[in-house]
């Protein structure tokens, strides 16, 4: 209800800013209302994150744009806090050790940090496998996968953030908390360390290249066709209807535009080059366009430094420049072959 509320807030308002400034209240307002009825408060952050998140293509594109710049920098700024603030904590934990075994910690250290390891492939072998036996239409929509690939995925299960907030939360009474927060310390630097190491070199050894980036830019080249019809066709349904219709190089060159960007984006599934080695249409677009860009922007910083254009102004267009630059790079180059979506490291945040 409350994230519905938020909605309907969101929509009305048309500054981005203010927006964004909303953005960043609404997790503490909601997890306090959550909590004042005793209902869990993480959990309805989680839900109303998720439910705004999906209605996040009603906002503004200004609000879309801040909103993602700001998130990326928070959230790498909270993680990088959260594991100094632990950090710290460490020579205390080590303080609750003091009077035990050391002989028995270092078994409990090595018993759990294997078991952590093992319990990955433990699960993701099953999933991988278990559910394509027993139905055959996911079978049939999705092949079992060759086992170099839940090997890598089983590999990748990093912990992190996660696993230290979780420890930590414990009461200072908690039986054997001392031992619980080391033990979960061995753990997260273990398997950062032993996993995340030699992740790569498991990679190359099992010959694992990712498909996924390929299903995503077919997925991509299908859905921009299918967009570009619909454009082209609400186009021509308001030419038809229109009192005064619009100049037909104008109507020219938008229709030339939706078709480039469908055609590039079916280019990309060849990486790039045509079959005879030569530069496709969209690459040389891109490549040419940001040239332009560049000696646009260079024009702009010129004319401010002699004084012929506002400080404020010069900012604003060289932002629109930015924009487009961004969009023109975010398929200049083609990626290589890697592991599949599912082997990133499920380090929880790490």
């Amino acid at each position: 209800m409350l994230g519905y509320l938020l909605r309907q807030l969101r929509r009305r308002i048309e500054s981005p800013v203010l927006e964004n400034a909303l953005n960043l209240v609404v997790p503490f307002a909601v997890f306090l209302a959550a909590e004042s009825v005793h209902a869990s408060g993480v959990l309805a952050v989680v839900i109303t994150g998720l439910y705004l998140g999906n209605t996040a293509t009603e906002t503004s594109p200004q609000a879309r744009l801040q909103a993602g710049a700001n998130w990326e920098v928070i959230d790498f700024v909270l993680e990088s806090i959260v594991f100094a603030l632990i950090g710290l904590q460490l020579p205390a934990v080590i303080a609750e050790l003091e009077g035990r075994d050391v002989s028995s910690v270092a078994w409990w250290s090595i018993a759990i940090l294997l078991v952590t390891i093992a319990g990955r492939f433990l699960w993701v072998f099953p999933s991988s496998y278990l559910i394509r036996w027993l139905s055959p239409s996911v079978r049939a929509r999705t092949p079992s996968p060759y086992w170099p690939t839940p090997t890598v995925n089983s590999w990748a299960g990093m912990r992190g953030v996660v696993s230290l907030a979780a420890a930590f939360a414990l009461a200072h009474d908690f039986p054997q908390r001392g031992l619980i927060l080391w033990l979960t310390f061995v753990v997260v630097f273990g398997t950062l360390v032993i996993q995340g190491l030699t992740l790569p070199a498991l990679i190359r050894r099992l010959g694992v290249s990712g498909t996924d980036d390929m299903n995503d830019r077919l997925a991509e080249a299908n859905a921009q066709h299918q967009a570009a019809r619909a454009a082209t066709g609400r186009l021509d349904e308001l030419v038809s209807t229109a009192s005064h219709p619009p100049p037909e190089e104008v109507v020219g060159l938008l229709k030339h535009y939706s078709e480039y960007r469908a055609n590039s984006a079916w280019e990309r599934l060849g990486g790039g080059l045509s079959h005879g080695g030569k530069e496709t249409p969209g690459a040389a677009f891109r490549r040419l366009r940001q040239e332009m860009v560049q000696a646009q922007r260079a024009t702009f910083t010129r004319l401010r430094n002699l004084g012929e254009l506002d400080d404020e102004v010069m900012r604003e267009m060289v932002r629109e420049l930015d924009l487009e630059e961004t969009m023109l790079g975010r398929h200049q180059d083609d990626p290589q072959p890697h592991a599949p979506r599912e082997a990133s490291p499920a380090s929880e945040g790490a």
